[in-house]
């Protein structure tokens, strides 16, 4: 999940499958805050038309989250529910 901090703020990433775990980019562009969270060892992974983008933290990127079953915690956002 992507979000800010605050209305325009910095980006940060929260983990679409472990809820707790979250990368602060200290970024206000999109691009740069994927630039930095990859760094940091996040993954990014596009899960279909469905389900959408989906930001994995660096302990569910070595255990690839996205294919385990229910593993991924539900989109939010139009048109994927």
């Amino acid at each position: 999940m992507i979000d800010r901090d605050f209305r325009g703020g910095p980006i940060y990433l929260r983990c679409d499958a472990c809820a707790p775990e979250y990368c602060e980019t200290g970024e206000h562009l999109f691009n740069q805050a994927i630039a930095v969270a990859q760094h940091k060892g996040w993954t990014v992974r596009h899960l279909g038309a469905a389900r959408g983008w989906a930001h994995f933290c660096p302990d569910c990127t070595a255990d690839k989250a996205w294919e385990r079953d229910g593993a991924v915690r539900p989109a939010l956002g139009r048109g994927r529910r």
